[in-house]
């Protein structure tokens, strides 16, 4: 592996834990390659912090960059630094674009037509029929399905796609590399070979609770558009939401009994668009 693709992996991993540190690198360096050899000078960038130094320095005593790109080889997974053109525009055009995206299969290209479908883990018998039915729909017409490959809509949204012969991308909010929830490990390897899995976090990086809110915003990038099939009043689906009216993208959400405590949010959303004026 070339100097400079290391250099990205030692930065990668700065990115992964303290995003603000890297930008602020980043601001004044230019390159990874660049903040490399200038590494001693990086305590006189303003508003960096000695901890965030020392967890770099620490970084390449333990060999972490070449162990990774190791690792990666090994495994077939690739990378893609915001400093290389390939670089998804989906994800360039976001304020908080992720410093380095790791993947196992393929990423989605510019002229791939996706639909990002969240919904319930706890899902009911009409959330997986739903769900199962609009995976394989959307296949059928040509359209991929994003999701985050949880348990339940997501999961079963994905497989179904798979199953009708269409693409599905699954956003992780740990390592591409890391199999979670463990109960998806067929989806996982259909994933990779029809498709893909992808992460911001550096390979073995395990499923932590603040990484999944974050990765919600990629699962909207790479989606035309978002549809919730299920989801409580305050379902962490709403997270995503959020993330796609930001990015301007449609939201759709599909009705549910009146009753029913997974479709108040759904009905919700429906309301709310109906109040808007919007669709």
């Amino acid at each position: 592996m070339e100097k400079n693709e290391l250099c990205r992996l030692w930065m990668a991993q700065l990115a992964a834990v303290m995003p603000r540190t890297q930008r602020l690198i980043l601001a004044s360096c230019g390159s990874a390659e660049e903040a490399w050899k200038r590494r001693k000078e990086l305590e006189g960038i303003p508003g960096i912090q000695p901890a965030d130094l020392e967890e770099l320095r620490a970084a390449v005593l333990r060999g972490l960059p070449a162990e990774m790109a190791e690792h990666m080889k090994k495994i077939g997974m690739k990378s893609l630094s915001i400093e290389e053109e390939a670089y998804p525009l989906r994800l360039r055009e976001l304020e908080a674009a992720p410093y380095m995206v790791f993947y196992r299969g393929e990423l989605p290209t510019e002229e791939t037509a996706a639909v990002a479908v969240v919904g319930a883990r706890n899902c009911s018998d009409y959330g997986r029929r739903t769900a199962v039915r609009l995976g394989r729909e959307l296949a059928a017409s040509g359209v991929a399905v994003v999701s985050g490959m949880a348990r339940g809509i997501d999961g079963l949204s994905q497989e179904a796609c798979l199953d009708g012969g269409g693409k599905s991308y699954a956003i992780l909010g740990c390592g591409a590399d890391v199999i979670y929830p463990n109960c998806n490990r067929t989806l996982y390897r259909k994933l990779t070979e029809h498709g893909g899995v992808l992460s911001e976090y550096p390979p073995g990086s395990e499923a932590l609770p603040f990484h999944f809110p974050q990765r919600n915003r990629l699962i909207s990038a790479f989606s035309d558009l978002l549809l919730v099939v299920e989801a409580r009043e305050k379902s962490g689906s709403f997270i995503t939401v959020n993330y796609a009216l930001e990015q301007g993208k449609e939201v759709y959400a599909v009705p549910g009994r009146i009753e029913d405590p997974l479709s108040f949010g759904c009905n919700r959303l429906i309301a709310q668009a109906g109040m808007d004026g919007e669709a």
